[in-house]
Parts: C-alpha cells; structure tokens; sequence
C-alpha cells in the first residue's frame, strides 16, 4: 500500500507464481486488517477520553483553549481520496467534486493534538449536497460511532471556516467550537481576532499534517478502504508532536503576546495622510542574523 506496486512486480518479488494468486493474497489482507487490526488501533470505541486526554493530549493546547480539568480537544477535517468514474449514472454525478473537477469521496477525520487519529467516518459523496458542514452535521445527528457519548459537555471541537455552518448545532449539543472569525466587509481582523486566530493554528496545523500522511501512501491514488491505513499510522507511525508535554514556556509566551498591543498598527494610525516615499536600495537594508529561536518567537 505504501509504494503502490502493481500485482505483476509484487508477484516477481516474492516469488508468487502469477498476480491473480497476489490479488486472492491482498484480498485475505484486507479482511484480516478490517477484521481484527482495525478495530484495535482505529475508532472510539478501542481509545476512551482519559486515555486521549493524558496521553495524546498537549501541553499547548490545554493551556490554550481548555478552561476546566479533563477537558478534550479535538481537531476534525475532511480530506478526499480521488477514485475513478463510476459506470453508475447517479453515482457518477453524487461523486464528482465542482470544486476539484474531479470524481472524488470524502473521509471525515477526528485527531488528538498530537496527531492520533481518533476516528475515520465515511466516506462521503462530494457533490454540491455534501460539503464539510453538512457531512460533520449528520455524522453528529446520526451518532456515528457513539461520538456523542464519546465526547462530553464543554469539550472542544477545532474546525476550519468550512464548517462555519455546524457552530450553532454544536453548541446545541454542549461542545465548545474553535474557530477563526470572517472579515465580514472589513480590512483587517482586529488585535484581539488576529491573536486568537492564531492560538488556534498553533494547534490546528495537527490535523492538516494528519491528513499529508494519509496522501503519502501512494496506493491513495486508487481505490482502498481508508481505514486500514489510519490504524497502521496509528499502530507504527510516529505521531506529528513526539512529546505532548513540552510547550509549556511557549504556551505562555503566546497568551503574554495575545495581552500586548500592536506597536505596528498604533504607529500606522498615527502617521500623517500624505507620506513622504523615497526610493529603497541597498545601502538602506540593515539585516541581522537570526538565530532558530528567535525565529520561533517572532512567528508564535
């Protein structure tokens, strides 16, 4: 699965006597992986929150965003797998993704903040009627996999822009939901708008790392269950943070960074309409040599 290798080669290099014996092999795989690998690295049902929240839960994102002790914070996204059209005139149309023009299905997908993949549900068709709010909603609705007794009240969901539209319903159902704001008409964010948003990707970046590892086994590029692959990241991948308690010193710059004000923006208001321009050229670029961590300071 990881290298995608035809039948033919997989055959020549375990010295399997033709590919359809290496097709009836895969196939006895699968079914093992489905039937008793899968169920013991991969769903809520085999992980329970105190082993999620002790175990996979980082130090950054609980000084961040969690407000009461034991409180889980969950990142979820949809990825796509792309697959190839169907002979199905219904399913065909139900497949086909306007935004990628292409006939793809969606899986959605539930991380800790260390990049443990907590659940796989779907997949989902892709078209107009299946975007990420919709599909997140009637993944709630319909209990999948016992998610709302898995999560409890006041636990916090991190979403993107894309399920803009599940807050209110969420909320309905106790969860808290972190999420960046709209400009809504306007230039720029606000200080105290900027500073969250950015609190929120300093965690939010697991998920998206999440799914860059699903795209890297090749054989994505053609019709596999999802699942099998999750559980085997789960079972012998590395996670995306190695050790969930440090953070802490930088957890407490960024909340004494989001209590400052911009010295930028007050300085741009303060400047007169009519600017004097000159041109730049070299002689007027002063640069110094920046060592890593004050990298890391100055982007969070």
């Amino acid at each position: 699965m990881r290298l995608s290798l035809s039948n033919r080669l997989l055959a020549i290099l375990f010295h399997i006597e033709n590919k359809r014996n290496v097709s009836h092999i895969i196939s006895q795989v699968r079914i093992a992986l489905m039937k008793d690998f899968v169920p013991a690295h991969l769903g809520l049902h085999h992980i329970d929150r105190v082993t999620a929240i002790n175990q996979h839960q980082t130090t950054i994102a609980t000084i961040l965003h969690t407000t009461k002790p034991q409180q889980l914070y969950v990142a979820a996204d949809s990825t796509y797998l792309f697959i190839q059209k169907s002979s199905d005139n219904k399913f065909q149309r139900r497949s086909y993704s306007m935004h990628k023009h292409r006939h793809l299905v969606k899986p959605v997908i539930l991380t800790t903040t260390d990049g443990y993949i907590l659940c796989v549900m779907g997949p989902f068709l892709s078209d107009y009627k299946s975007n990420d709010a919709s599909i997140f909603k009637h993944c709630v609705y319909n209990n999948e996999q016992d998610i709302l007794n898995w999560l409890h009240d006041d636990d916090v969901l991190i979403l993107d822009r894309e399920f803009r539209d599940t807050v209110r319903a969420m909320k309905q159902f106790g969860f808290q939901v972190a999420m960046s704001s709209f400009l809504n008409g306007r230039k720029q964010f606000s200080l105290e708008e900027a500073n969250l948003y950015r609190c929120i990707t300093k965690v939010r970046w697991i998920v998206e790392s999440v799914n860059a590892q699903l795209k890297q086994w090749k054989y994505f590029s053609q019709t596999i269950p999802n699942s099998s692959v999750c559980a085997l990241i789960n079972a012998y991948g590395s996670r995306c943070v190695q050790d969930i308690h440090s953070g802490t010193e930088m957890a407490t710059q960024v909340l004494q960074k989001c209590q400052t004000t911009n010295p930028v923006l007050l300085r741009l208001e303060l400047l007169e309409t009519k600017l004097q321009w000159k041109k730049y050229d070299a002689q007027l670029l002063i640069s110094t040599e920046l060592t890593e961590q004050e990298l890391r300071n100055l982007c969070y």
